[in-house]
């Protein structure tokens, strides 16, 4: 029987291998709010430094032998890509799943290729007038491995750049103004057999699928998401691609291989029908997958964050919960709860899934949703 490795915890995931009544394992970087029992637990520390990996790596390997590793988030797709290589596992390469991870080695691969992008710097010896003079008016500076939104800071004024250009993990880009994308698809034996493109319709808190594009739009999207898979060599399981709408078609924002979060794969369930996440484990164990090629339906999340304080009221709650369109809502938090910054999109309170048969449905009963949902924050220092 196969035996598989996860790392980094993912629900869907989790039950996905469960319904199919595979042996797997979990390793997570921190104790699970809900605990698995025992016998599907890596009780293993995730490493600091590469001291700590090389005394780790032959207490996981004796676990094994795996037929898969599979990356649940975006911290572990390193320790992914050193297992499977220790394990021989490589339907994609090691490096090009590190290529898709580390943001400047993803760009400077993509750039040679001529894959359009935003410009942008990395290196010592950089001053903030040359980087404000190439990039500006406004930067972005992220971490090269952090996905997300995390460790995101975006500056329109220059001094503000000083305190980033000592640190080599941080990536200067210019900030793009246009309407943000992403790209889901799912990939056998290096070809792509199912694509759906994600609206990010409130940036960080409503996604709506599958977008409603002009034709000729979303075949420059699907063309530019076949040519950064293929460059990346990307043969099995699934990929996230970000991509920005401008004027002059789309440009390359970020790609990650592995599920997205924001509850885009329940959202791809509700609208095309079919078990994103056990889909997606099937093409990582190497089987084939039939998937359908048109959307019966169109879908919508609302993940719910207000914002940080103590939470002074919730109004709205129950007539969201009750709304026609809404197929299942989930409040984390209650009156009196004290919220700390969200520091990246995959933290939420709660969320509010729609569905309905046509966007020209879908967006006034969206816009219901962000009517109704109304809280009072207590502003905390």
């Amino acid at each position: 029987m196969a035996k598989i490795l996860m790392i980094g915890h993912r629900q869907g995931l989790v039950e996905a291998a469960r319904n199919q009544g595979l042996d797997f394992l979990l390793w997570n970087g921190k104790e699970l709010k809900n605990p698995l029992p025992a016998r599907h637990l890596v009780k293993l520390p995730w490493p600091r430094n590469p001291q700590e990996w090389r005394q780790l790596q032959p207490k996981l390997l004796a676990l094994g032998p795996f037929t898969a590793i599979i990356g649940g988030s975006e911290r572990a797709i390193p320790l992914v890509a050193a297992l499977r290589r220790a394990c021989g596992l490589t339907s994609t390469a090691p490096i090009n799943l590190l290529r898709c991870h580390d943001k400047l080695l993803m760009k400077n691969r993509l750039r040679t290729a001529d894959i359009p992008l935003n410009p942008y710097l990395w290196g010592t010896g950089l001053s903030a007038d040359h980087i404000w003079q190439t990039l500006g008016p406004r930067i972005v500076c992220k971490d090269r491995s952090e996905s997300g939104g995390r460790s995101i800071q975006i500056y329109s004024e220059k001094p503000r750049l000083l305190g980033e250009l000592q640190n080599r993990q941080r990536l200067f880009e210019s900030f793009n103004p246009h309407p943000e994308f992403s790209v889901e698809s799912f990939v056998e034996n290096g070809r792509i057999i199912f694509t759906n493109i994600t609206q990010y319709y409130l940036r960080q808190h409503i996604n709506i699928l599958p977008a409603s594009l002009p034709p000729d739009v979303t075949a420059r999207v699907l063309d530019l998401n076949a040519r950064v898979l293929q460059i990346m060599d990307v043969q099995r399981g699934m990929t996230h691609v970000e991509i920005y709408l401008g004027p002059d078609g789309p440009v390359f924002g970020e790609i990650a291989v592995r599920p997205p979060g924001g509850y885009i794969m329940e959202l791809l369930q509700l609208a095309y029908g079919f078990p994103s996440w056990e889909s997606f484990l099937k093409l990582e164990l190497g089987q084939s997958c039939e998937l359908p090629q048109k959307a019966h339906r169109v879908a919508a999340v609302h993940v719910l964050h207000p914002g940080p304080g103590i939470i002074q009221a919730i109004k709205g709650w129950l007539a969201v919960k009750h709304h026609a369109s809404v197929h299942r809502a989930k409040l984390k938090v209650a009156v009196g709860d004290r919220l700390r910054i969200r520091a990246a999109v995959g933290e939420d309170v709660g969320y509010v899934l729609q569905t309905a048969a046509s966007m020209e449905q879908l967006i006034p009963a969206v816009e219901d949703i962000r009517r109704l949902m109304q809280w009072t924050m207590e502003k905390t220092g």
